[in-house]
């Protein structure tokens, strides 16, 4: 394997992020700018694997306003994603946001320091977050 000091992927659609970042770090890259784009793969994931437990978009909530009530049934631990199943935005927004955290969390996990910084103005575009790693 041949070794390289930086990887830059610029609105790498979905897993193409993944791929850059693999070979940066296969390759001992010891700086990664990585913006992400396109983070369809956990979204897709969500749609498959989450069960509705209410036919109604609206959660019918206990008297303590138990977020884990949706339909008059409690949810068991491992379908947290249902409370957002109901809202396309908000399911893309999370689908995203966690994307965007694990990879930190396994670039951090092999010996990276990493910032996740905003490089463009929300204003012009949603996908404006940079992931920004240095080897340690």
């Amino acid at each position: 394997n041949l070794e390289i000091d930086v990887v830059v992927a610029l609105h790498a659609c979905d897993v193409a992020t993944d791929q850059a970042l693999l070979q940066a770090i296969t390759r001992n890259a010891t700086l990664i700018l990585c913006a992400p784009c396109c983070h369809k793969n956990l979204n897709r994931q969500i749609n498959n694997n989450v069960k509705f437990y209410s036919k109604s978009p609206r959660a019918n909530f206990g008297s303590q306003g138990d977020l884990r009530q949706l339909g008059g049934k409690t949810l068991p631990p491992d379908h947290t994603f249902d409370l957002v199943s109901y809202d396309n935005v908000f399911k893309q927004q999370v689908s995203d946001i966690l994307t965007d955290w694990f990879r930190a969390h396994i670039l951090r996990c092999l010996g990276y320091r990493v910032e996740i910084v905003e490089f463009v103005r929300t204003q012009h575009t949603g996908k404006n977050l940079l992931i920004r790693a240095t080897k340690k």
